[in-house]
Protein backbone atom coordinates (compact mmCIF):
# COMPACT_ATOMS: atom_id res chain seq x y z
CA UNK A 1 0.00 0.00 0.00
CA UNK A 2 2.77 1.98 -0.09
CA UNK A 3 4.57 3.67 -3.06
CA UNK A 4 7.87 5.14 -3.38
CA UNK A 5 8.35 7.98 -6.18
CA UNK A 6 11.76 9.95 -7.21
CA UNK A 7 14.65 9.96 -8.50
CA UNK A 8 16.67 10.65 -4.95
CA UNK A 9 19.81 8.28 -4.11
CA UNK A 10 19.43 7.56 -0.21
CA UNK A 11 22.91 7.04 -0.10
CA UNK A 12 24.54 10.35 -1.50
CA UNK A 13 21.50 12.97 -1.33
CA UNK A 14 23.87 15.83 -0.49
CA UNK A 15 23.58 19.07 -2.23
CA UNK A 16 20.74 17.79 -5.00
CA UNK A 17 18.01 18.89 -6.31
CA UNK A 18 16.65 15.32 -6.60
CA UNK A 19 13.48 14.53 -4.40
CA UNK A 20 11.76 11.30 -3.13
CA UNK A 21 8.15 11.05 -2.02
CA UNK A 22 6.08 8.71 0.19
CA UNK A 23 2.67 8.25 -0.86
CA UNK A 24 0.65 5.43 1.61
CA UNK A 25 -2.74 5.64 -0.28
CA UNK A 26 -4.12 2.74 -2.19
CA UNK A 27 -6.15 4.72 -4.46
CA UNK A 28 -3.30 6.47 -5.62
CA UNK A 29 -0.53 3.61 -6.05
CA UNK A 30 -4.03 1.87 -7.61
CA UNK A 31 -3.38 4.77 -10.09
CA UNK A 32 0.61 4.61 -10.66
CA UNK A 33 0.23 1.10 -11.47
CA UNK A 34 -2.53 1.86 -14.04
CA UNK A 35 -0.78 4.66 -15.69
CA UNK A 36 2.64 2.68 -15.90
CA UNK A 37 1.04 -0.81 -17.05
CA UNK A 38 2.70 -2.55 -14.24
CA UNK A 39 0.21 -5.67 -13.99
CA UNK A 40 1.45 -5.77 -18.29
CA UNK A 41 4.69 -5.91 -17.08
CA UNK A 42 4.47 -9.01 -14.17
CA UNK A 43 2.31 -10.56 -16.30
CA UNK A 44 4.74 -11.29 -19.11
CA UNK A 45 7.08 -12.26 -16.19
CA UNK A 46 4.80 -15.00 -15.04
CA UNK A 47 4.10 -16.08 -18.15
CA UNK A 48 8.29 -16.77 -18.94
CA UNK A 49 7.72 -14.63 -21.92
CA UNK A 50 11.70 -13.57 -20.97
CA UNK A 51 13.74 -15.70 -23.79
CA UNK A 52 13.19 -15.07 -27.65
CA UNK A 53 11.96 -17.24 -29.44
CA UNK A 54 14.38 -16.45 -32.04
CA UNK A 55 17.47 -16.99 -30.56
CA UNK A 56 16.82 -17.57 -27.15
CA UNK A 57 18.80 -14.26 -25.38
CA UNK A 58 16.73 -12.27 -22.69
CA UNK A 59 13.67 -10.03 -23.60
CA UNK A 60 13.50 -7.12 -21.34
CA UNK A 61 11.36 -3.79 -20.74
CA UNK A 62 12.70 -0.96 -21.95
CA UNK A 63 11.54 2.84 -21.38
CA UNK A 64 9.22 3.86 -24.18
CA UNK A 65 8.65 7.18 -25.85
CA UNK A 66 4.95 7.11 -26.49
CA UNK A 67 4.51 4.05 -24.00
CA UNK A 68 5.56 3.50 -20.13
CA UNK A 69 7.85 0.93 -21.93
CA UNK A 70 7.85 -1.75 -24.50
CA UNK A 71 9.73 -5.23 -24.78
CA UNK A 72 13.22 -6.18 -27.08
CA UNK A 73 15.63 -8.71 -27.85
CA UNK A 74 19.05 -8.08 -26.25
CA UNK A 75 20.26 -9.36 -29.59
CA UNK A 76 17.71 -7.11 -31.77
CA UNK A 77 15.25 -9.58 -33.09
CA UNK A 78 12.07 -8.47 -32.37
CA UNK A 79 10.29 -5.22 -30.62
CA UNK A 80 6.86 -5.39 -28.99
CA UNK A 81 4.57 -3.14 -27.64
CA UNK A 82 2.47 -2.92 -24.70
CA UNK A 83 -0.52 -5.69 -25.61
CA UNK A 84 0.81 -6.90 -28.27
CA UNK A 85 1.51 -10.59 -28.28
CA UNK A 86 4.43 -12.27 -27.76
CA UNK A 87 6.06 -14.09 -30.44
CA UNK A 88 6.23 -17.89 -30.70
CA UNK A 89 8.03 -20.93 -32.50
CA UNK A 90 8.59 -18.15 -35.32
CA UNK A 91 10.94 -14.94 -36.60
CA UNK A 92 9.27 -11.90 -35.23
CA UNK A 93 8.47 -8.80 -37.63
Amino acid sequence: DTLWLGSLNTLSHRDTQEIMERRQNSDVLKHYIQILCLDDLLRAKDQTEDRCSVCNSEVVADEGRDQPFYWHCVEGCFTRSIGRPFPRDEVPT
